[in-house]
């Protein structure tokens, strides 16, 4: 037997991306967290709504990403393996979501 044999490359990459999504929407809430422990509110409506339209363009997002490798691969013939290839874009999608929604939620503050 071989390491290979053990070594499975979607469950290392799905868990490493698991892993860093929660990481990451744990330092982009740390405001909101330590102001939750001191008995604050700070979800307003225009947070809420930065958040929102994230949403909508990290959908747009991932519908256009997909169609786009869809189109790559059947016309320059790369045969991505689509299992693969949507764990990546989807996870990929989910950070622009969290990105962009932080960076509207800033974008108000100023």
């Amino acid at each position: 037997m071989q390491i290979s044999d053990y070594f499975y490359p979607e469950t290392t990459i799905t868990s490493f991306m698991l892993g860093s999504y929660v990481l990451l929407n744990a330092y982009f809430r740390r405001k909101k967290i330590t102001a939750e422990l001191e008995g604050q509110i700070i979800a307003d409506e225009r947070s809420k709504r930065a958040f929102e339209k994230a949403g909508f363009f990290s959908f747009f997002l991932l519908i256009a990403v997909l169609m786009i490798s869809g189109l790559a691969n059947s016309a320059f013939k790369l045969e991505l393996e689509y299992t693969m290839t949507i764990n990546v874009i989807l996870f990929a999608c989910v950070f622009s979501w969290m990105f962009i929604g932080n960076y509207l939620d800033k974008k108000g503050d100023a």
